[in-house]
């Protein structure tokens, strides 16, 4: 059955469906193919089986069909079909992650988008082709090696088709006057195949296309489809049709709409307002830690949050053309850092072709051939490929399990050669959620508060009580922290613009910024204007409170940060890899260097737009720094793709999750000096199998020139070096399995 498929793929390995038919050729003898002949096989194998069909003579060679008269009926396709699918079970993507654990492959399928999935499948389903080829060429030759010739020749074309690719990425190399392992697997291939050791070069290809598979489940292929900055907007928007709200696709959008954006919406287009007023949190696209106001006439952005307020926005621009959509394509045009990068073991395998082919060259003509073949295969890089994946991937998991998604396996192994820390500042080093810092109250001519400080809260916890933007959640947390009672809303005017106007108890009650103070033609007392100017250098938030027709006071929010950022920071410090660490922040400069110096952390950038922060990592990978970078906005992502090592949060703008190759699930940075140390444990190990596998393939080159053995003896040693090299990647997935399972929660308490 599986010489039957070999026949159909003879034919420049195109693999046309069969016709299914009631006769299917079963049995066939080849004593001396020709291209003739096997022109014919290929034709008859295609085709249904007739009387006359008994034998057909080319040249001085014979080809015999027995045909289904004389045999049980049998289907050609599905038998190779169900073979595949057998390779594809034993390698295939799932079963590999299974094998590794399933914590990654369930945060994988969380966090990848469809068509993340789909690249990824397509990849993997080109890979299942080259290794159920290779699994073919080697059963074939296998076979052929007991006493059926035929079946050793009918595996060629299975080898040609597996180590397709790297013939062809030889070839493109030696153009450029550069040489890969490819070139070392087309040889010794081609050298097998030409000397009639048809089963090493099925082998070869074999082990060759699992470490190729191995090598995928590692990688990170999602990124072959451009980044959608506007993966998760809302599908439909509210549009005002001739004074009415009319539900409408998101994609018929059109420039000149009006749309209608309510309090707690995130604004789907750049546009200008023609109606109303609101406060925005732009801090996913620009940093700043503080909502803004805008009003009539002003322009807003895609992908900021309207916190409160309603508007009228005429659209200006849609989808790719926003300020938003130009940063994605910004991204898609910038090359990420590791699309050059190769695993450790990959690189230092490149670096030994050329010693190994000039040492090839050389046994061939002091020895004979098949002894500069033997040292070809003598090389270590289909064992590095199989060995160092197993490595990574218990890794892998081991980060799963502690909440980290590492999405390309070769940042970890980055991970440890990274020397610069670059924290983005909101919402990364800080919180979603302010917290209360400060209440000013009004003082009376008197010297004395016109209304105490819980007085002034409660009054604005009450008017806040239905919102849910984060200034909102702030006072509320700071009302039940004091165990307020908050007094309830009547049932009369509920008026949003700037902020806030309600009744509470009979009284009115209003709350928002100066601006919108001073738009309700209110006098802000001299008091809260020092402190007004004051807090803005801060970087804070101050929240005014007036009741009836006077300002009574204010509440002043300040950034929250992370309660683990101090203890992470001062933990990373003490790593000696570890050179410096940096602030970027699109905020401004006085409340971004206050965190600094409240963390620890030596070095900030102020004020800096998206495109700049791509151009600061630039500029310090040009010092020769090996920058790893953690951000979780839109106007993070250039830089995520330009550093070495790009890490953000779950639950971060999906643009740059999207874009970080590690994420960390628990939307913390407890993990980060956890995640270090793996990388750690990863090298340590993969320095261990390197060890192992390089001294066994010395010996293995000394006997070739010492005691002159050929292709079978560095076959025997390829094997021997394969399994003690992988039980050496194994050892510590060995010691987890017989340790207590780590406590996560434990650490988590230690570090916070």
């Amino acid at each position: 059955m599986l010489v039957a498929y070999a026949g159909e793929t003879l034919d420049m390995m195109v693999m046309t469906r069969m016709t299914q038919t009631d006769s299917t050729w079963t049995t066939w003898t080849v004593p001396r193919p020709k291209r003739k002949a096997r022109r014919l096989l290929i034709d008859k194998l295609a085709q249904p089986a007739t009387d006359q069909d008994r034998e057909t003579q080319c040249d001085d060679t014979a080809v015999t069909f027995r045909t289904a008269e004389d045999t049980p009926q049998t289907n050609i396709r599905p038998a190779y079909v169900k073979l595949v699918d057998r390779v594809q079970s034993l390698f295939g993507q799932d079963h590999i992650l299974r094998w590794s654990g399933t914590a990654r492959q369930q945060q994988l399928s969380e966090m990848l988008s469809t068509a993340d999935v789909q690249a990824n499948n397509q990849v993997h389903q080109q890979a299942n082709l080259e290794l159920g080829a290779g699994a073919i060429a080697t059963v074939l030759a296998g076979a052929g090696s007991f006493g059926i010739p035929s079946l050793s020749l009918l595996s060629v074309p299975f080898c040609v088709y597996a180590a397709g690719g790297p013939i062809k990425r030889s070839l493109q190399k030696l153009r450029h006057g550069e040489t890969t392992t490819d070139l070392l697997v087309a040889l010794s291939t081609a050298g097998s195949l030409g000397c009639g050791y048809f089963f090493a070069a099925g082998l070869n290809v074999f082990l060759f296309r699992i470490g190729s598979k191995l090598e995928l489940a590692v990688k990170d292929h999602s990124k072959q489809n451009l980044i959608d900055a506007f993966r998760q907007h809302a599908t439909t928007v509210w549009v005002l049709v001739d004074g009415v709200e009319i539900e409408r696709p998101f994609a018929s959008l059109q420039k000149g709409d009006v749309v209608i954006v309510h309090a707690g919406e995130t604004v789907p287009v750049d546009g200008v307002i023609v109606e109303g007023a609101a406060s925005l949190d732009q801090r996913i696209l620009t940093g700043e830690a503080n909502p803004v106001e805008k009003m009539t006439g002003d322009t807003i952005f895609a992908a900021t949050l309207l916190i409160a307020g309603r508007v009228a926005l005429r659209v200006e621009k849609t989808g790719q053309a926003t300020a938003a959509g130009q940063i994605g394509n910004i991204l898609n045009q910038t090359v990420s850092f590791k699309s050059n990068v190769q695993l450790r073991g990959q690189a230092l395998a490149d670096r030994t072709v050329t010693p190994t082919l000039l040492l090839g060259v050389a046994a061939g003509a002091l020895l004979g051939i098949e002894s500069g073949i033997a040292v070809i295969f003598a090389h270590f890089r289909n064992r590095i490929s199989m060995v160092v994946p197993v490595s990574l991937l218990h890794f892998l998991n081991r980060a799963a399990q502690a909440q980290i998604l590492i999405k390309d396996g070769r940042s970890l192994d980055l991970l440890q050669k990274v020397d610069t820390l670059v924290f983005d500042k909101t919402g990364t080093l800080t919180e979603d959620q302010p917290q209360v810092c400060a209440i000013h109250a009004v003082i009376d001519p008197q010297g004395q508060p016109g209304y105490q400080e819980a007085e002034i809260l409660a009054y604005a916890a009450a008017a806040e009580y239905k919102q849910t933007h984060p200034i909102a959640r702030a006072i509320l947390a700071a009302a039940r922290t004091q165990q307020l009672t908050v007094p309830p809303l009547d049932h009369a005017a509920y008026k949003v613009g700037y902020g806030l106007t309600v009744q509470v108890q009979g009284r009115q009650v209003r709350v928002g910024s100066g601006n919108f103070m001073r738009s309700e033609e209110l006098s802000i007392p001299a008091h809260l204007q020092t402190v007004q100017g004051q807090v803005h250098e801060e970087g804070h938030t101050l929240v005014m409170v007036a009741v009836d027709n006077a300002v009574v006071g204010a509440i002043e929010l300040a950034p929250t940060i992370r309660p683990e950022a101090k203890a992470v920071i001062q933990q990373l410090r003490q790593r000696k890899q570890i050179k410096a660490m940096y602030i970027i922040s699109g905020d401004s400069l006085m409340p971004t260097q206050a965190l600094a110096r409240e963390l620890g952390i030596d070095h900030v950038f102020a004020e800096v737009l998206p495109e700049q922060k791509a151009e600061i990592i630039a500029q310090l990978q040009a010092e020769g720094k090996s920058i790893c970078y953690i951000g979780d906005g839109i106007n993070d992502v250039i830089a995520l793709k330009k550093a070495q090592v790009s890490i953000s949060l779950r639950g971060a703008a999906t643009v740059a999750t999207d874009t970080a190759q590690i994420i960390l699930m628990e939307q913390s940075l407890r993990r980060l000096p956890y995640l270090f140390t793996l990388a750690d444990e990863f090298s340590r190990n993969v320095n261990q199998c390197l060890a192992v596998m390089l001294s066994i393939t010395g010996v293995s080159l000394g006997s070739i020139f010492f005691w002159h053995t050929g292709i079978v003896t560095a076959i025997v040693f390829m094997q021997v070096n394969l399994f003690a090299s992988m039980a050496t990647a194994l050892v510590p997935m060995w010691r987890d399995s017989k340790s207590p399972a780590p406590n996560h929660a434990a650490a988590t308490e230690r570090i916070g």
